[in-house]
């Protein structure tokens, strides 16, 4: 009976992971074939053409511009993250009280109202504040629409560190500043690594508020709105629209592949405290 259930959960592990890899399979191949081909035969290889590529990279589409600009949309939004959530996880995480139990309210409210929701009223505050079409408008967004989430996870992950280390350093004489930055942040490397991850590529990934708050064109357009170049009013090419794809996609699956270790780790921290 063991036997079986192993030979069952293997078969449910393979296919799960054949049916998650057959997106990336099709957009790699699909990449680098013609738009015939890709209608005839989507999931089967062909000779390869880098037409689709020389596309993209044509300089006319700027797209180390859009690299630029999506490099510092993310790197500036974490930075801002990164340093705000971990003080207010601690806060949480170490006090009991009221005003620390209204706040964790507020933050699990942010994080379950949906971007789609807030895009009439963002707008709207975006054209009066003059921040349409403004990467710094972008960053504000991002590190305040990602903060909720960030927040909760350090809370989590700093609930499942003990009190003695901050008790020991206040008996060396540490101050409450030195304490957190010297002896707990270092400890929050595992944490900080999955939000880089996590909402790194939440961030570098969304097409939708580029899309509307920086009005899509321009200068200041980011690369997966880069994508939208390759769609017409009534029909697009389907070998340029993968080959933005695995353009845009390439630099957040370099970073989750480097980072995966801490990334599982940061996820599964909270899990069990003591």
């Amino acid at each position: 009976m063991r036997r079986v259930m192993s030979t069952a959960k293997h078969g449910f592990l393979f296919v799960f992971v054949l049916i998650t890899l057959l997106p990336l399979y099709s957009v790699l191949i699909n990449s680098v074939k013609l738009p015939s081909d890709i209608i005839r035969t989507p999931f089967r290889i062909t000779v390869p053409t880098l037409e689709n590529f020389k596309h993209v990279f044509n300089p006319q589409n700027d797209i180390l511009r859009m690299y630029m600009n999506s490099i510092t949309i993310t790197g500036s939004s974490l930075v801002f993250i990164l340093i705000l959530a971990p003080m207010a996880g601690y806060y949480i995480a170490r006090n009991k009280s009221r005003w620390s139990s209204f706040l964790l309210i507020l933050f699990m409210t942010g994080i379950m109202i949906p971007d789609e929701v807030t895009i009439i009223p963002l707008v709207d505050m975006f054209v009066k504040m003059g921040l349409i079409g403004k990467l710094h408008g972008m960053i504000l967004y991002y590190a305040g629409a990602r903060l909720a989430v960030s927040i909760f996870l350090n809370m989590k992950f700093i609930s499942t560190i003990p009190q003695e280390l901050e008790e020991s350093a206040v008996m060396d004489g540490a101050s409450q500043f030195r304490i957190f930055w010297q002896v707990l942040y270092p400890l929050l490397l595992p944490c900080t690594a999955t939000l880089i991850v996590f909402v790194g590529m939440n961030i570098w990934n969304d097409f939708l508020m580029p899309l509307y708050l920086l009005q899509g064109t321009g200068a200041a357009r980011t690369i997966t709105v880069g994508i939208f170049s390759a769609i017409g009013d009534y029909s697009g090419n389907w070998g340029e629209i993968f080959a933005w794809v695995v353009a845009a996609s390439a630099p957040i699956l370099i970073l989750f592949l480097t980072a995966q270790r801490f990334f599982i780790d940061g996820l599964t921290a909270g899990a069990v405290k003591g």
